[in-house]
């Protein structure tokens, strides 16, 4: 968090530092550190944050078994106009199950559907393994069918995946 304030305001290099360093170093930060970066990042006139810096953030509070947190900061994320992405919810869906907040994980999960993204494999076999643990058979029996559902699609799409998941490649 020093080397971070330093770059910030001392160096006089912030201009030159790009998004995606900001991101790594969100990513290496504990919750609160990474709280408090982003607010600062926000805060510089010559700092940019994007959707990966606010993911990177929801994550650091996941790991923290912030899951309120995570999910404050998702809103926060909307309210500064950027967009969630796969990698948004696919860390808040993946925080919340090893949590074992099965509900959490399903709001993440709806969300992300009604948007037209799609989470990883690994997040529907978690869902089920979670359902399943938690005695919700119909509701991990609906999360393994889209798991086979998705390793099906897969398998018929060969290298043309992306394109049948709407990921396509720029």
């Amino acid at each position: 968090m020093n080397f971070a304030k330093h770059l910030l305001h001392t160096s006089g290099y912030t201009h030159a530092v790009p998004t995606d360093t900001w991101n790594v170093v969100l990513y290496q930060l504990s919750a609160t550190d990474a709280v408090a970066l982003l607010g600062l990042l926000q805060a510089h006139d010559d700092a940019k944050v994007d959707a990966h810096s606010f993911t990177a953030v929801m994550s650091a509070l996941g790991e923290a078994d912030d899951l309120q947190g995570a999910f404050a900061m998702l809103d926060k994320m909307k309210e500064a106009g950027h967009e969630p992405n796969s990698m948004t919810y696919n860390t808040l869906i993946l925080d919340s199950g090893n949590a074992g907040e099965l509900d959490y994980a399903v709001q993440a999960l709806e969300e992300m559907e009604e948007k037209g993204l799609f989470p990883l494999m690994e997040v529907y076999e978690m869902l089920a393994a979670l359902a399943d643990h938690k005695g919700k058979i119909e509701l991990a029996q609906k999360f393994g069918e889209r798991r086979d559902a998705m390793r099906a699609a897969k398998a018929k799409a060969g290298d043309d995946i992306d394109e049948e998941f709407g990921l396509k490649r720029e």
